[in-house]
């Protein structure tokens, strides 16, 4: 375990908010040295505070769309388990294994371009262990909501990022598309990086990133982290609403909640979920509870799952 102090705090929040964003511009936020700010930035990711960097992008504007798919395995051995999940991180258009503790085993987030790509997915995933498959849930996510980082250190910034599936008729270039899969990933990969791989220019790179952006292709930079590291743990909290007017409303109380950090509207048994990061079950029962204080009797039904394992994060698995 590893304790951040205050400057860690606020790196994390800056970059959370914007994972480009140069040590230069973080120095003069935070009134601190450039060589502080990149020091401090080195030791988080050597210790795998930091996993990793990745771009918000804007999923259906371009075809694609997220589904969430949740599994209850039947009785397995730890062998049997390992070789089931390490076959679901190898499917294309799974971005995200996490295992969990509750009512399910494990969610995948895949992104796929239309209905039969799921049905597909579901073909691979049965004829590799459907035997081993006591349950299923399969959820169209309809909106992905990100909120800014407030877990360990807060500013006057409630930001909120939206990714709606909405079918749209934009045309993504062929050297768009390429510049897309270099940073979907990898947000700090500087554009000489980009253009060296790609064999263009460092003007044609800058040009095609600033298009994805000014296009709202990309909406934004973000950072990936290892939360059991820093004494937090992340939980999946789903709901199952009566009345579905009370969705915005709850979508607004976890952008304002400091511990909330995803949400989405869905499609099917649930309604609508949240990512939340607490430092202990205190915190958790305290969130719960705000939650019904306002909401209960809105609320049929909840389900709490503990994520304590993040087998594998890809958010844009093409």
């Amino acid at each position: 375990m590893i304790k951040l102090d205050l400057i860690d705090q606020k790196i994390l929040y800056f970059l959370d908010l914007n994972a480009r964003e140069t040590a230069s511009s973080l120095a003069k936020k935070l009134k601190i040295p450039k060589q502080t700010i990149n020091f401090r930035i080195n030791r988080l990711t050597k210790n795998k505070i930091i996993k990793g960097y990745y771009a918000l992008i804007n999923t259906s504007l371009i075809g694609m769309f997220f589904t969430k798919i949740f599994i209850k395995f039947r009785e397995l051995t730890p062998r049997r388990k390992e070789e089931i999940l390490q076959y679901f991180a190898t499917i294309t258009g799974i971005g995200q294994v996490l295992l969990m503790e509750g009512k399910y085993d494990v969610q995948l987030f895949f992104l796929g371009k239309e209905n039969n790509a799921v049905a597909e997915l579901m073909r691979k995933i049965y004829s590799f262990c459907g035997n081993d498959i006591r349950e299923k849930e399969i959820m169209s996510v309809e909106n992905l909501y990100k909120f800014n980082l407030k877990t360990f250190y807060k500013e006057k910034d409630y930001s909120i990022t939206l990714i709606k599936a909405e079918r749209q008729d934009y045309k993504i270039d062929e050297l768009s598309w390429m510049v897309l899969q270099q940073i979907a990933n990898n947000a700090r990969i500087s554009v000489l990086e980009i253009a060296k791989k790609l064999g263009i220019s460092a003007q044609l790179a800058q040009y095609h990133l600033r298009k994805l952006i000014k296009d709202k292709v990309i909406l934004g930079f973000s950072i990936s982290l290892n939360y059991e590291l820093i004494n937090r743990y992340p939980y999946h909290l789903t709901f199952q609403v009566n009345d579905h007017n009370i969705i915005p409303k709850l979508i607004t109380f976890f952008q304002y909640d400091k511990y909330s950090i995803f949400a989405t509207k869905k499609i099917g048994n649930y309604d609508c979920s949240t990512e939340i990061i607490v430092e202990n079950n205190d915190e958790l029962r305290n969130f719960i509870n705000k939650i019904m204080d306002k909401f209960a009797d809105k609320i049929n039904e909840l389900d709490v799952m503990l994520i304590y394992k993040e087998y594998k994060l890809e958010l844009f698995p093409i």
